[in-house]
């Protein structure tokens, strides 16, 4: 059973701009760990090849979870280059066509 190895929360415990919600189909809500990002943080320092991420390779030291669940927390939440908030006036410009 996947759902052994997962700490298993009510999405009212955590914060949802702090956890990434993966739904298993017994119907329990599986929030991502403070522990499991510092690990997924290391295994991407560690084992990254330039711009390729064995995320397959990766899932091996985190019990409970698969590489597409690593792909998304790492593309969607993790990655230190991602850019958050609004658009700069000059990304708004090239985005309608007027830069």
């Amino acid at each position: 059973d996947p759902s052994v190895s997962l700490t298993c929360l009510s999405p009212s415990d955590l914060s949802p701009s702090d956890l990434s919600v993966c739904d298993l189909s017994v119907s329990l809500t599986c929030l991502w760990t403070p522990s499991e990002d510092v690990l997924l943080r290391e295994l991407v320092e560690k084992m990254r090849i330039g711009n390729f991420i064995p995320y397959t390779q990766m899932s091996y030291f985190m019990e409970g979870r698969d590489p597409a669940q690593l792909i998304y927390r790492w593309n969607q939440v993790l990655d230190p280059s991602l850019r958050r908030g609004p658009w700069t006036k000059e990304e708004d410009q090239v985005c309608r066509g007027r830069g």
